[in-house]
């Protein structure tokens, strides 16, 4: 109930424009009732931005709630003893040098560098997470699903409202068809954002529940019961996808009960049954229609990146440098389009809507590599630590992760910061996790216990 009107509070100052009142009505009764002290930086840092429109300002229009989110969480870096550098460590080190050489040696316009700072700035959840001792880790998944919550509300908030009421001036913009059902984005600014997010965060929360008791567990499943249905909401499929494909990556890989051929089999019945029965009765519905199949979406991404791939293979330099770090998004802050571009104005003027595509026409095979990189040795760090550990937080950040690569092929994550930070953090979680020692269940348990 107290984090319900909580958040019910810090929707209204929201959508109000409060931004003072909303973050004192988040970060205040959070970090009293989490108890977390010497990591306040990053805690802060992770309810800003699944609390609070990214792209608000306190005051200044260069002090907006992500940048003081990402300064907070570097903070936490400052406690830091004793880390050791790793093969991810190294990825993201190369991600950052790519995207920087990108815009110096490629780029070098006014106003290219405040983008590739602003792209990079999630990388300080990053930095920070991954210093984390173990101890640490399970209260920071756990304050995920509570702080999640206060954006799942404003994202419910904004479907009841039945209209946009948080958007980013520099954001795709979405809801502009009759023939399209209203998909709320909250104060993520967009559905794609708010699902992604959402779904990262509910995959956080999975192992959590199952360690708490009592009264603490059932406001945690209260909590799930909200981010669920705020992801449903925003009707992205490839978000609903990828949550999907983390939780059976959580079960899979702790070797859950209801992954068992008997249980395999009533799950195939019941789909068959859902095909067979239930979706003729609601196929035609303009809710299934417009919410789901949504006819055309899929091709109109499949054009885009149809119209990316030429000029990626154009010369040798784009295959393997690419056009240039923000290269699709620097026309709209009034930057020179290349005229490479020219051609295809809708992948600076829209979205080319696929990270894999978008970072090898911008960064070419190096930009893609390194950031496959990045991906793979995070989750082959989580994988080593569930074999070694049989260890419940690992196996769901690697879920988590998984998540995410599946919404990267559909949705351009990475310049999403909320997004990309929470990734960012994940992954970080993955790296200290693995730095620990064996530990047992029961340990785990005491260490995110409220």
């Amino acid at each position: 109930m107290l984090f319900g009107l909580i958040a019910l509070v810090d929707g209204y100052a929201i959508a109000e424009g409060k931004a003072t009142i909303a973050i004192a009505f988040v970060v205040v009764p959070l970090l009293i009732l989490r108890r977390i002290r010497r990591y306040d930086g990053l805690a802060v840092a992770l309810i800003l931005t699944l609390a609070l429109p990214s792209w608000y300002t306190l005051g200044s229009p260069q002090a907006t709630v992500f940048r003081i989110a990402a300064i907070s969480a570097l903070a936490t870096a400052l406690f830091a003893r004793g880390v050791r550098f790793t093969l991810a460590d190294a990825a993201v080190v190369a991600i950052v040098v790519v995207a920087v050489l990108g815009w110096l040696l490629q780029d070098d316009q006014p106003g290219v560098g405040k983008l590739v700072l602003n792209e990079m700035l999630p990388l300080s959840f990053y930095v920070s997470a991954r210093t984390l001792p173990v101890r640490q880790i399970g209260r920071f998944m756990t304050l995920v699903s509570i702080a999640g919550v206060f954006g799942a509300a404003t994202v419910i908030y904004e479907f009841v409202a039945g209209h946009v009421l948080f958007h980013e001036r520099l954001s795709y913009v979405w809801n502009t068809t009759e023939t399209t059902i209203f998909r709320p984005g909250g104060i993520f600014g967009s559905p794609p954002t708010a699902a992604s997010v959402l779904a990262m965060a509910i995959l956080c929360g999975i192992p959590v529940n199952r360690m708490l008791n009592g009264k603490w567990r059932l406001m945690h499943r209260v909590c799930l019961a909200v981010m669920t249905t705020a992801c449903a909401l925003t009707f992205t499929r490839t978000s609903l996808i990828g949550l999907g494909v983390g939780l059976l990556t959580y079960l899979f890989l702790m070797r859950s009960s209801l992954i068992t051929p008997p249980r395999l089999l009533a799950g195939a019945v019941t789909l068959f049954v859902v095909v067979v029965v239930v979706l003729p009765q609601i196929e035609n519905t303009r809710t299934f229609q417009q919410g789901i199949v949504r006819p055309g979406s899929l091709a109109v991404r499949e054009d885009y990146w149809q119209l990316a791939l030429p000029i990626i293979t154009a010369s040798t330099h784009n295959v393997i440098f690419g056009i240039g770090s923000e290269r699709t998004l620097i026309s709209r802050t009034g930057g020179a389009v290349p005229s490479s571009l020219a051609t295809a104005p809708a992948l600076f003027e829209h979205s080319i809507q696929n990270q894999y595509v978008l970072t090898a026409l911008e960064n070419g095979f190096i930009g893609l590599l390194v950031l496959l990189a990045w991906i793979a040795a995070v989750i082959r760090t989580g994988l080593r630590t569930v074999r070694k550990e049989s260890d419940h937080l690992s196996a769901a950040l690697v879920g988590v992760l998984l998540a995410f690569v599946v919404v990267l092929v559909a949705n351009d994550a990475l310049l999403s910061q909320p997004g990309f930070a929470m990734a960012a953090l994940v992954s970080g979680l993955i790296v200290a996790r693995s730095m620990a020692k064996r530990g047992t269940e029961e340990d785990l348990s005491r260490m995110i216990r409220p």
